[in-house]
């Protein structure tokens, strides 16, 4: 005799944009009014400055994700010295 069981329905999954570079309050706004509900800023100030945007996040771009799973957003200074992963700064 064989059993399958079921875990029960999978939720929707959608896949995870890219939102470095966005500013830190339209990303987190952005999210929310998706419906995502683990949504954290993870930055040392530069969260509550209208200069902050975001500079990498978790989980990755491309990743396929439910609403309820945590979405931490690293958030920097625009124009600081450090360029956000992924992107080249310009050597003048």
């Amino acid at each position: 005799m064989s059993l399958l069981l079921s875990s029960g329905p999978r939720g929707t999954a959608y896949v995870m944009p890219s939102l470095v570079g966005w500013p830190v309050g339209r990303a987190t706004n952005a999210l929310e009014g998706a419906g995502f509900v683990r949504v954290r800023v993870a930055s040392s100030g530069a969260a509550h400055s209208s200069a902050a945007a975001v500079v990498s996040q978790t989980p990755r771009p491309g990743h396929r994700v439910t609403l309820n799973v945590p979405v931490v957003l690293d958030v920097g200074f625009v124009g600081s010295a450090a360029a956000p992963p992924g992107r080249a700064r310009s050597e003048r």
